[in-house]
């Protein structure tokens, strides 16, 4: 019934028109995550960003694994005659295994228990970031558990490949001087440092991405202005004295103009979704417009800075105004009016006695003017047809003010509004604390990106600067006789550089196509966003080179900088 009534129209001519409606059951416990419809209990939150930063979360982690085989690894040599004697004395290969990975279990432990420490510590800070009250549940057993889990299971992560690894070599070549790591254990390496650094470009693109877009939503055209606006709450107190309260600030130098509406271009305040058809037709699925009616009076126009390209404001020298609409553009597409000014639109009308829609009532507008299109919701969300009418909607008053001492105006306003209501309280906002606040999430969000981001690159830079001063050891002989044969620093550094740098232009290529997989995807919540362009994931790249390059130097530039006969005077 209320389908024919609004719509015009049958269920099965509903249907078959692509639409639906129904209702289902969800469970309260959903809502907070899995759910972002209008009109439900909020804050909502995103599980799509719970396992967006778990996942990172399990990467860092990755990275400090990664990092421990590179290392057990590549320090294999030094321990293999360790091995060699462990085995002649009577040792089997699974008891070297249990022995390493003894050793990465216990490491894991201990890095567990340190970890803890600091969470302690953090937990503070990172409430602030997050905007979150996290706490600890020490009296969880459950918690206890999960890190005792935890804990195992990433010693044993860290430790299986480097176990194996190490109890692979025979005693006989060990204990003769013949050991040879061979090829197969340096890809692996090759390929733990490109994996590594995919997730440091992947994290550097993310957060240049989030970024930029919160800069556009910052600096875009709203199509409002939401500078010097004052906001008072709870205006409906006032009662009677709601008019004379508006009139008086109007009297203060500092009051530019101001509004008596609850309907403000920010979400959280009032919505109204209403059908309208053009008058004189039936109505039908074809005609209907399902836009916003927003109660404002006349001077709401001015105070928010709009901007009318057709026609004209509300005013109180016309009486008609009182059914009297302005539409914006988008609302003017629909309806398919070439000349708007005196078109007329309507509605059904509301039924005071029965207390409900009626079916043959109506309200009809008259369209006076013609308002730009302005965002009045997220830019996650296109521009959806408006119109404003003439009416009370006394919740909130906005005042645009144009003194840049902000805090005397708030004093003036407070003081009327002491003057009016003595025993009320003075509540206000910001119409741009009030739009900012919209974007809030993206804003922890890409701080804790970037948090994230900086703990990646730098535990895979303490990687790699212990591997680049394992394999700088190694070649120590091999720099002493090049320096002897007459190469110089610079060549020098640039030898022992380029393998590293050629792993992160690897990391680079993988990385960029997964980037771009990823920030487009998180585009799709947005109806208006900025562009990924190329710049994006050529900075990210050469950042991570220059942090690869930076790190790696001093080994190299101190290898290369020794003194030969130190390097060549030891068989």
């Amino acid at each position: 019934p209320q389908i024919k009534q609004f719509a015009g129209i049958g269920i099965d001519e509903f249907i078959e028109g692509g639409n639906r409606m129904r209702f289902y059951l969800q469970p309260v416990t959903d809502i907070h995550l899995q759910s972002n419809r209008r009109v439900e209990i909020e804050p909502n939150g995103d599980i799509t960003n719970v396992y967006l930063f778990a996942a990172i979360a399990l990467f860092i982690l990755l990275i400090a694994c990664i990092n421990f085989m590179n290392l057990s690894t590549a320090r294999s040599a030094s321990r293999a005659k360790e091995v060699g004697v462990r085995k002649v004395l009577g040792s089997y290969r699974v008891h070297l295994i249990r022995q390493f990975l003894s050793e990465s279990i216990i490491l894991s432990f201990l890095a567990f228990a340190l970890a803890l420490l600091i969470t302690i510590v953090a937990i503070p800070f990172f409430n602030e970031l997050s905007g979150k009250e996290v706490q600890i549940p020490f009296v969880s057993p459950v918690f206890y558990l999960i890190i005792l889990v935890s804990s195992l299971a990433v010693g044993t992560l860290a430790g299986v490949y480097p176990a194996f690894f190490l109890s692979s070599f025979k005693p006989v070549n060990v204990l003769k001087g013949k050991l040879s790591i061979g090829s197969g254990s340096q890809m692996i390496r090759r390929f733990l440092v490109v994996f590594q650094f995919c997730i440091g470009i992947i994290l550097i693109v993310g957060t240049t991405v989030i970024f930029k877009q919160l800069n556009y939503v910052q600096n875009k055209r709203l199509g409002f202005n939401k500078e010097q606006v004052l906001i008072v709450e709870d205006a409906y107190m006032l009662r009677d004295n709601l008019q004379p309260f508006k009139t008086e600030l109007l009297k203060s130098s500092s009051v530019a103009s101001a509004t008596l509406s609850g309907y403000l271009p920010v979400s959280g305040s009032n919505r109204s979704d209403t059908n309208l058809w053009p008058y004189g037709q039936d109505h039908n699925q074809e005609n209907s417009v399902n836009m916003q009616v927003w109660r404002v009076d006349e001077d709401y126009v001015p105070t928010l800075g709009l901007d009318i390209i057709e026609g004209r404001n509300f005013s109180e020298e016309f009486l008609s105004d009182s059914s009297a609409v302005i539409i914006n553009t988008t609302a003017l597409k629909e309806f398919g009016f070439e000349d708007p000014i005196g078109q007329k639109i309507q509605t059904y009308a509301y039924d005071p006695v029965k207390r409900q829609i009626s079916s043959d009532q109506f309200e009809i507008y008259t369209v006076v003017g013609v308002v730009d299109d302005f965002h009045f919701e997220s830019v996650k969300q296109e521009i959806g047809p408006l119109g404003l009418t003439m009416g009370r909607s006394s919740s909130l008053t906005s005042v645009r003010f144009n003194s840049q001492n902000t805090q005397e105006v708030i004093d003036q306003i407070e003081g009327i509004w002491k003057s009016f209501a003595p025993n009320q309280p003075f509540n206000y906002s910001f119409l741009d604390d009030e739009f900012g606040r919209m974007y809030r999430s993206e804003q922890r969000l890409s701080k804790i990106f970037a948090a994230f981001a900086a703990l990646a690159i730098l535990i895979a830079c303490l990687g790699l600067f212990a591997l680049a001063s394992f394999m700088t050891q190694q070649r120590t002989k091999e720099i002493g006789i090049r320096k002897v044969l007459g190469a110089n620093v610079k060549g020098i550094v640039l030898l022992l550089s380029r393998e590293f740098a050629m792993l992160v232009l690897v990391a680079f290529v993988i990385a960029t196509p997964l980037a771009w997989y990823g920030a487009s995807k998180w585009f799709e919540g947005y109806q208006y966003k900025v562009g990924i362009g190329l710049e994006v994931f050529l900075s990210a790249g050469v950042i991570a080179l220059l942090i690869a390059l930076t790190t790696i130097s001093y080994q190299s530039i101190r290898a290369a900088t020794g003194n030969p006969v130190d390097a060549l005077k030891n068989e």
